[in-house]
């Protein structure tokens, strides 16, 4: 099974807008599949996470991702990203 259709239940090129908005209609958190960019993002800002992902089992970048909203969850500082409500 491929990763994004591990993570959305669709292939990669099956995926639409809406489905990202249901993705992050809920809190989502960054793992070692998926990253999230929020905002204005620059191609030389990406190849650590690009490399990254070539250098393991591969992954997801999701570019234009909402803005992330650190929390404090067990002592660690951790990032969150949902749309707003």
């Amino acid at each position: 099974m491929s990763i994004c259709k591990s993570i959305f239940n669709k292939e990669i090129y099956d995926l639409e807008i809406d489905d990202l908005k249901a993705f992050f209609s809920t809190e989502q958190e960054e793992t070692s599949l998926i990253e999230f960019k929020s905002g204005a993002v620059e191609v030389d800002t990406i190849y650590k996470e690009v490399a990254a992902f070539l250098n393991t089992e591969g992954g997801i970048l999701v570019i234009g991702a909402p803005e992330e909203k650190p929390i404090l969850l067990d002592g660690k500082k951790r990032k969150r990203f949902a749309l707003a409500t």
